[in-house]
């Protein structure tokens, strides 16, 4: 008889117990879930590397969002012309904000309003700490051929170069506003990225939670045609020239989609990441549908193939923040519940 009350006490307890610490576990759950999901997503990348060679923070290109223009180099030949057509390339950079162009008066305050042909790497970082520039564009024209050349003022590397041949059977002055609006309007479909990672102005950060999901916002420029639900890719680029014409140097590291789009500011909804502390203030953001829209009317006919994004995709988990911790408190109580049912049937 004691036996029987000793035993029946022992199991109340172990009950108690149990019951105790499935009650607390939900207390836990967004602990347990930011520190299982940061530990899962950063031990599973460190194993599977997806280039042990390359880290993703090697050889990184930078956003590129202020530009200088260069005036055309005609060989001193239609002169007035060709300053048209330097107006209207910086027209087509500014036209929905998403570039900076730096002013004719800076330009002519700092020495540098000139026509340029090609530009040396050292030159091109020289300048581009004078002005605060990412990038120059220059342009220039060698018998019926314009050529235009975007360079990385970090680096002084070609980001971007294109060459049109104009008509023999049109005078040049005729084609060389035309031909310049289309090398440039190629350049900006060229770009891999159409928008750049900012700080939520609210809450100051760049990821942040909300209703168990993931957030950020995108700064993508106004008149572009992103609907919400759109696709969203935050992506690496690596700089190896040219940098904007191969698809070799992008890597996508997040993906998402939009959930509002107020005047050319996205709010995205991480669904897949690599690793949050990747997604930035200033993070390179691809959306495909945009991209794809820009390079069916911008891009000239003979431009590279377009990016297929199933290429290099790095591998990446789930962004919800308490799926790892809904998915322990399951297995919590499963076990202890296995543990009672076994000490009952033992008494």
């Amino acid at each position: 008889m004691n036996l029987s009350i000793y035993s029946f006490s022992f199991v109340f307890s172990v009950f108690s117990i149990c019951l105790s610490i499935v009650q607390a576990a939900p207390n836990e759950t967004p602990a347990i879930a930011a520190a299982a999901q940061d530990q899962d997503i950063k031990t599973d990348f460190e194993q599977t590397p997806e280039k042990p060679s390359q880290p993703l923070d090697e050889n990184a290109h930078n956003l590129i969002r202020k530009l200088a223009v260069f005036p055309l180099d005609t060989g001193k030949r239609d002169t007035e012309v060709a300053e048209q057509a330097w107006w209207k390339i910086r027209e087509e950079l500014t036209a929905n904000k998403r570039f900076l162009v730096a002013s004719k008066q800076m330009m002519n305050r700092k020495e540098i309003l000139q026509p340029r042909a090609q530009i040396e790497p050292a030159a091109a970082i020289l300048i581009g700490k004078l002005i605060d520039s990412h990038a120059l564009v220059s342009t220039y024209l060698v018998g019926r051929t314009l050529h235009m050349i975007v360079y990385s003022c970090e680096n002084g590397m070609v980001l971007w170069k294109r060459d049109f041949d104009l008509a023999t059977s049109i005078p040049i002055a005729q084609q060389i506003e035309g031909a310049s609006v289309k090398l440039i309007r190629d350049f900006m479909a060229s770009i891999p990225y159409q928008g750049y990672q900012i700080l939520d102005p609210l809450i100051g950060k760049p990821v942040y939670e909300e209703s168990k999901s993931i957030f950020a916002k995108v700064e993508s420029g106004q008149n572009m045609r992103i609907q919400v639900g759109d696709a969203v890719q935050w992506i690496h680029v690596r700089s190896l020239p040219p940098v904007f014409q191969t698809d070799q140097n992008i890597t996508i590291i997040a993906e998402g989609t939009v959930t509002e789009n107020k005047q050319g500011v996205l709010t995205v909804e991480i669904k897949r990441l690599k690793d949050k502390e990747l997604l930035t203030e200033k993070s390179l953001v691809r959306i495909p549908s945009e991209y794809q829209r820009l390079k069916e009317t911008w891009a000239l006919s003979n431009s590279p193939a377009h990016l297929s994004p199933d290429i290099f995709v790095a591998e990446m988990k789930s962004a919800k923040p308490d799926s790892d911790a809904n998915k322990n408190l399951v297995m919590t109580g499963t076990t202890l519940s296995s543990m009672l049912l076994l000490l009952l049937l033992a008494f």
